[in-house]
C-alpha cells in the first residue's frame, strides 16, 4: 500500500523540522537564554514587569533574583484582574482566554492563554506531535481519515462577557485553523456543546459511520468513549468499526495503569501509542521515540522558559532552581515554568525526572502535592502506579480506575494504605493482588518498607474492589464530566476515598 499523498506533501517539513530540533538540542541552554529574555523584553510595562524591575534584568541570575518562585495563590488577584479586563498586567495587552485547570488536587486555577501560546505553543505542541509520529511511520495513512478527539466546553466569564474560560481542549478546537479542522472529528459545532453525556451520546453515534485513523486524548476518557462505540456498533473490536484505526496520541494522566487494558482493546493490530506533555499552562514534551514510552522530548522553542528545584529541596521550602545547563539524571525535579502567557517562575505542579540529555528526555513521576505522607513513608505517584501494574501482570487483571489514602491509626498508632480499584477485569485472588501490590511498594520504597517490618507502623493494605462505572458517577457527582476530568491518584486526605464508598454501600 502506498503512502497517503498528504504524508508524502510534509515530508519535506518533517525532515526540516526534525533537523532544526536536533540543532535545538545541542543547544538548548543558548536557546533558553534568548526565551527568558525575549520574554522579559515584551513584558518590561506589564504590571508585573514594572514591579519587578524587568528593565534592570540582563542576566538569568538576576532574573531570579529579581522574580521569586511562583504558585497560583501568589498570582491568583494578578489572574483575576485580567479576567475583568485588565491590561498590561502579567503579559502586554488583553487576554481573551483562560482555561480552567482540572484540579485533581486543588480548587479550580484560571490560567492564562494569550494569542502567542496559543500559537506558538499549543498549537507548535500538535504540530510536532505529528511531526515526530509522521519521522517514525513514513508509510502512515494517518491523513486518508480523521482524528478523533473529545474537548470539553467553554463560556462567557460571568464578570466579563469579553472572557472565555473553560477546557484547554474546547479552547484550542474553537481556534483550530479550518484545514486542521477538516482532519479532526467531530466538528467544531458538535465538540463545544455543552452537556457532557449527551455530546457523547451524539458523538459516538456518528463515529462508528466515520473513518478514524488517530485518536487523540486522555486514556480514562478515551477507553470510555471506545466502549461506547462498541455498544452502539453492536461490534466485538473497535477495528470492525474503525479498520484503519493506526495510533493513540495520549496525555494528562499516566498511561502505565491503562497500557493493558488498550492492549488487549487493540491486540493483534500492532497500533502505535505517543504520549504528550500538555496541560493548561502550556506544552511542554512530546515522546519521540515509540520504543522509549513514558519519556518525552523537551521542546525548548515554545516559548516557554524552564527551571528546576530538585524535590528534596522544594518539600523543605528551599525554592533553589537551576536552570538546564545544570540539570542531572535520575533526579526529581520540581518544574518551574516561565511563559508567553505571562507565568513568571510558576510552579505547574508536576515532578520530572530527565533520563537523557542527547536529546533531552524526562519523564513525569508525580505531583508536588500527589503523594501520601501520612505515616512518613513517602509514597509517589510513581510508586502507586508501578505497585498496580505490577499487581495487574501478576494477576492478569485490568484497572480501570483508582486512588488511595491511608488509613486513620489505630490504638497502637499503626494504619495501613486503603485502595479504592475498579477493574475491567478483576484479579482471580484479590488477596494475591494486594500482596503484589504491596511487595511492589517494598521494593520500590525503603521508606515504606521499613515501616511494614513486623507491621511496626503500617499493615498490609487495604483493598476495595467497586462495580465498573463508580468513579464515572462519582465524578458526576463532583461535576468533573468533561475531558480534563481526572481522578486523584493519592491523597494524604480521606475524602476522595471515603466519598467514592459512599456510593457502593
Amino acid at each position: 500500500m502506498k503512502i497517503d499523498p498528504l504524508s508524502f506533501f510534509f515530508r519535506d517539513f518533517v525532515l526540516i523540522r526534525t533537523a532544526q530540533l536536533e540543532l535545538n538540542d545541542t543547544q538548548a541552554s543558548i536557546l533558553q537564554r534568548y526565551v527568558l529574555f525575549r520574554l522579559v523584553s515584551r513584558a518590561r510595562e506589564t504590571k508585573f514587569g514594572k514591579t519587578h524591575n524587568f528593565k534592570k534584568i540582563q542576566t538569568i541570575k538576576s532574573f531570579q533574583k529579581n522574580v521569586p518562585i511562583a504558585h497560583y495563590d501568589d498570582l491568583k488577584e494578578d489572574i483575576r484582574e485580567m479576567m475583568l479586563g485588565g491590561k498590561d498586567i502579567l503579559w502586554p495587552g488583553e487576554t481573551h482566554y483562560f482555561t480552567k485547570s482540572s484540579a485533581t488536587t486543588a480548587d479550580s486555577k484560571y490560567i492564562p492563554m494569550s494569542e502567542g501560546a496559543l500559537l506558538r505553543c499549543h498549537y507548535k505542541g500538535g504540530k510536532d506531535l505529528i511531526t515526530f509520529y509522521l519521522r517514525s511511520n513514513p508509510d502512515t495513512h494517518l491523513f486518508s481519515g480523521k482524528v478523533l478527539s473529545l474537548c470539553g466546553t467553554f463560556y462567557p466569564f460571568p464578570e466579563n462577557e469579553n472572557i472565555e474560560v473553560g477546557d484547554v481542549s474546547a479552547i484550542l478546537t474553537k481556534n483550530l485553523p479550518n484545514f486542521a479542522q477538516w482532519f479532526r472529528f467531530p466538528g467544531p459545532e458538535l465538540a463545544l456543546k455543552t452537556g457532557w453525556e449527551q455530546k457523547i451520546e451524539e458523538i459516538s453515534d456518528l463515529a462508528t459511520k466515520e473513518n478514524i485513523t488517530a485518536i487523540v486524548g486522555v486514556p480514562m476518557w478515551t477507553l470510555a468513549f471506545i466502549k461506547k462505540v462498541l455498544e452502539k456498533s453492536g461490534k466485538e473490536s473497535i477495528f470492525e468499526v474503525w479498520p484503519n484505526l493506526e495510533v493513540f496520541m495520549h496525555g494528562g494522566i499516566s498511561f502505565k495503569p491503562y497500557r493493558a487494558i488498550f492492549d488487549e482493546l487493540f491486540k493483534d493490530k500492532g497500533i502505535k501509542y505517543i504520549e504528550s506533555y500538555n496541560a493548561s499552562e502550556g506544552y511542554f514534551a512530546i515522546q519521540d521515540d515509540i520504543k522509549r514510552p513514558g519519556e518525552m522530548r523537551l521542546m525548548f522553542d515554545y516559548g516557554v522558559f524552564y527551571e528546576f528545584i530538585p524535590v528534596e529541596l522544594y518539600e523543605r521550602g528551599i525554592y533553589e532552581a537551576i536552570t538546564i545547563r545544570k540539570v542531572k539524571l535520575n533526579v526529581n525535579y520540581v518544574i518551574v515554568i516561565t511563559t508567553n502567557a505571562g507565568l513568571w517562575r510558576y510552579v505547574i505542579g508536576d515532578t520530572i525526572m530527565f533520563t537523557s540529555f542527547s536529546p533531552y528526555r524526562l519523564k513525569i513521576t508525580g505531583r508536588t502535592k500527589q503523594y501520601l505522607n501520612v505515616y512518613d513513608e513517602e509514597i509517589t505517584m510513581e510508586n502507586v502506579e508501578h505497585a498496580i501494574s505490577f499487581a495487574s501482570l501478576g494477576t492478569n487483571a485490568q484497572v480501570t480506575n483508582f486512588t488511595m489514602c491511608a488509613t486513620e491509626p489505630d490504638k497502637e498508632g499503626r494504619g495501613s494504605h486503603e485502595w479504592v480499584i475498579e477493574f475491567s477485569k478483576s484479579p482471580g485472588d484479590l488477596e494475591k493482588f494486594k500482596n503484589l501490590v504491596d511487595e511492589a511498594l517494598i521494593k520500590e520504597n525503603g521508606d515504606y518498607a521499613s515501616r511494614r517490618v513486623n507491621d511496626v507502623v503500617l499493615k498490609k493494605p487495604i483493598i476495595h474492589s467497586i462495580p465498573e462505572g463508580t468513579f464515572y458517577e462519582w465524578m458526576k457527582s463532583k461535576n468533573k464530566l468533561n475531558a480534563q476530568g481526572k481522578v486523584p491518584r493519592i491523597s494524604n486526605s480521606r475524602e476522595h476515598v471515603e466519598s467514592i464508598l459512599k456510593l457502593v454501600k
